[in-house]
């Protein structure tokens, strides 16, 4: 269907669509058309075509002002991407609809006799530009009459995005003509939801397709809020092959303000089978029907709305590779798992009193045989050392918890929701606590957070200590013997920027976005309080100035990857083989939630210590010298000691052990100390800075310390950059700097994935950085060799 045949039409229902439709209705809007016209099962709606976006435009003369405020910008220079955006989206807005469009959209709005419609930019991009733009735009879901017009200027107006903004430039799509097309579609108010795939992802085998399916609204499993049930399908003979039922203690549903909320899940269906074996089979069949009509394996959005299935969205599925049949090599005989809780030398961090509380907890986690050694010297960081038997726990973290990466999702979502209730019991009990001290209050409030935190420090260390170490230290040998095995040394760097590619939306971007969509810098400000500084815990909360500092931290250097189909032709990976190189994006955004958990158990403990501290009349900070044994005894007696916190406060080891956390002053303890006093001293005379090389590269510069995201505007270039550890919304200041230096991190940490993005070397795990090098100093980085040398 050519463009100029329906020059004069403004919308047109999805049965007059098709696939070759993608520059009037945009990617989505096209295969919602195809689908129909096939007779697949898609719920009613229409598309307001591109054209129509375009005659908007020209009929209120914004395509003039439009181009004027896009010719003003610098794309480097966010605040202009800000500006023009803000401008832009004000004009949109602001414009009356012409009325012979507005007309239109109402009357056909009516046909669908429906309250609540689904709103979705559907970009007229083509081919891989269209995947990168459906990234930029926007939805906008329970949209009734009174804002329908609203929300279809809302669509348009996230064309000029500061992400949309930028990814024109960077594209060098800033002088061309680009489109949107607006997909109106019935809200299907789902019992059950999910998505399929009409090949299995994992095995890959032809015969067999799987269905993911939950209770309520689609978002919830898309966004990974909940553990779906899985059923695997033989095709061929229409047999179930495999069941695996997920618990699910919530379910999203539409709430009566026209948003979606959470509803708890009843006891009796949380572990009950979503889809009956009946209906499995005819899910399967549609599945099947889409497959043969499109004539590719296909990823799948279904709704079940009163018996009846819709298909609600079609993808193709690109990232299929057929199985090496080759003999398989035993990966698991090669494992190495020497440093799941160990150390090599000595790690020197940054933490506080609460890291008692914390590690207390930790121990009731994992409930293993470790030693933790840590001091608390006034004015001075703990410097702690971890030892245990590396093969015992090797094996069981092993078989126990990873011998399916789907455990490790499950862990993560399991975490999240612990989280949220944790957020939520603050609230309640600080309230209640401020109110009405009472011994019985206080209790059980802190019976409470030591259920859920216990929970939540069982989850952080699998997935810091027995998962991420464990997976990562394999998977690293084991890619490094792909390279080698298949002469790709040159190629390393492109590969290990296609495998660790972002994959996940960090807070600083979900923040940025909100802002965007017109959130309140206030609100937002509350909302993400724990995204606080983790080297000092009773940092300044996160203020509204502080949100609305944040410049948009999704702009960087667009770096050169792999498609996956092509990663998997050139390193060749059998099963086990390729199973790590689907696990690798999650490692990395795992070690964010680490860091989340942790800053998370530091704020919201420091409530419950406030109100402590008022309650028995000490101060907050020394509450957190305290075990939690010892903190329920207090509660209990109603007595608190001083002396044993003062004593603490003087200097102090913890120990973990079997018996459970000790701790002990530091007169007379054994020469362990000393012996790590004294590397200390001895690294810092030497002003020399060791680490990993991320990016291999010689330079010098000034040091410049980053401590938090306001001290990136003291970076200039030629600059090295030093730091505990980097994030998403320090890319400004990396882009001037010639090189990078932390404290923390390793391959896949977030410095050494940019650092070979923008070619600059980058040494990481230092553990000193920041204590040795000065503001100002002159440093070589010699990240051939991963040392920093202190010239002058």
């Amino acid at each position: 269907m050519q463009k100029d045949k329906f020059q004069n039409k403004i919308i047109l229902p999805f049965r007059d669509l098709g696939a070759k439709d993608v520059a009037l209705a945009g990617g989505k809007g096209a295969s919602l058309g195809e689908m129909a016209k096939a007779g697949i099962s898609v719920p009613p709606g229409f598309v307001i075509l591109s054209t129509s976006f375009e005659k908007f435009l020209e009929g209120t003369d914004l395509n003039v002002e439009i181009d004027a405020i896009l010719n003003s910008v610098s794309h480097k220079k966010i605040h202009t991407v800000e500006n023009a955006s803000e401008k832009i989206k004000a004009l949109i807005l602001s414009a009356e609809m012409p009325k012979d469009i507005a007309e239109e959209i109402q009357k056909f709005f009516k046909k669908l006799k429906t309250k609540y419609v689904a709103v979705r930019s559907s970009a007229t991009a083509e081919d891989s530009a269209s995947a990168a733009w459906a990234g930029q735009l926007e939805s906008y879901l329970n949209t009734t009459e009174e804002n329908l017009h609203e929300n279809v200027k809302k669509c348009w107006a996230s064309l000029f995005t500061p992400r949309a903004i930028v990814y024109r430039f960077e594209k060098e799509l800033h002088k061309q003509k680009i489109s949107v097309a607006v997909v109106v579609q019935k809200m299907i108010e789902s019992e059950v939801s999910g998505i399929a795939f009409s090949v299995h992802p994992v095995t890959e085998d032809k015969n067999q397709l799987i269905i993911e399916a939950g209770f309520g609204l689609g978002e919830a499993i898309v966004g990974g809020e909940i553990t779906p049930d899985s059923y695997v399908v033989a095709k061929s003979a229409r047999k179930i092959l495999d069941k695996n039922i997920g618990e699910q203690q919530k379910s999203l549903i539409r709430g009566d303000s026209s948003t979606n909320e959470w509803k708890v899940v009843p006891d009796n269906l949380a572990k009950k089978q979503k889809l009956n074996d009946r209906q499995i089979i005819e899910l399967a069949e549609i599945i099947i029907e889409i497959e043969k009509h499109y004539r590719f394996p296909v990823d799948v959005e279904w709704a079940l709305e009163k018996n009846i299935f819709h298909i609600v969205q079609c993808r193709p599925i690109t990232t299929l590779q057929q199985a090496n049949q080759e003999k398989k090599r035993e990966t698991e005989s090669k494992v190495k798992w020497y440093k799941l809780l160990s150390r090599e030398g000595v790690d020197i961090t940054t933490i506080s009193q609460l890291d008692i509380v914390f590690y207390d907890l930790i121990w009731q986690a994992i409930k293993t045989q470790s030693e933790v050694f840590f001091t608390i010297l006034r004015d001075r960081n703990f410097t702690h050392y971890i030892g245990v038997d590396p093969k015992e726990v090797g094996r069981f973290a092993y078989k126990k918890y990873f011998n399916n990466p789907k455990q490790i999702v499950k862990y993560y979502e399991e975490g999240k929701r612990i989280l949220e209730n944790i957020k939520k019991d603050t609230v309640r009990w600080s309230h209640q606590l401020s109110k009405n001290p009472t011994k019985n209050n206080f209790l059980s409030a802190f019976k409470n957070f030591r259920t859920s935190f216990e929970k939540i420090s069982y989850i952080y260390s699998i997935i810091s200590w027995l998962g991420i170490e464990a997976w990562q230290i394999d998977f690293e040998q084991m890619l490094n013997e792909l390279i080698a095995k298949n002469h790709l040394e040159k190629q390393t760097e492109t590969i290990l920027l296609t495998i660790y590619k972002p994959w996940k939306k960090t807070g600083l971007i979900e923040i940025q976005e909100k802002l965007n969509h017109g959130q309140s810098p206030k609100r937002l400000a509350d909302e993400y309080q724990f995204l606080r500084s983790w080297s000092v815990v009773w940092h300044k909360p996160i203020t509204e100035d502080w949100v609305k500092s944040i410049h948009n931290p999704s702009q960087k250097v667009k770096p050169k990857i792999y498609s996956p189909e092509k990663l998997l032709n050139l390193l060749k990976p059998d099963k086990n083989e390729k199973m790590f190189l689907d696990i690798a994006p999650y490692i990395v955004f795992f070690k964010d939630w680490r860091d989340d958990a942790r800053r998370s158990h530091a704020y919201y403990w420091s409530f419950f210590f406030d109100l402590l501290g008022q309650k028995f009349n000490v101060q907050r900070d020394n509450v957190g010298y305290l075990t939690l044994d010892e903190i329920e005894e207090i509660l209990q007696t109603e007595i608190l000691d001083n002396k044993i916190i003062e004593k603490r406060k003087k200097g102090c080891v913890v120990t973990i052990a079997k018996k459970g956390l000790m701790i002990r002053v530091l007169d007379g303890i054994s020469s362990k100390y000393d012996e790590i006093a004294r590397e200390v001293e001895q690294r810092e005379q030497e002003k020399v800075v060791r680490g990993k090389i991320a990016q291999m590269g010689v330079v010098r510069g000034i040091v410049k310390i980053l401590r938090s995201y306001h001290d990136i505007k003291r970076v200039e270039d030629g600059d090295i950059l030093v730091a505990n550890t980097t994030h998403p919304n320090y890319l400004p200041a990396m882009q001037k700097a010639a090189a990078f230096v932390t404290n923390e991190g390793g391959m896949i940490s977030h410095a050494a994935i940019v650092a070979r993005e923008l070619k600059k070397p980058c040494i990481v795990g230092t553990g000193n950085a920041t204590k040795i090098l000065m503001e100002g100093d002159l440093v070589e980085v010699d990240a051939n060799n991963g040392i920093v040398r202190i010239l002058k």
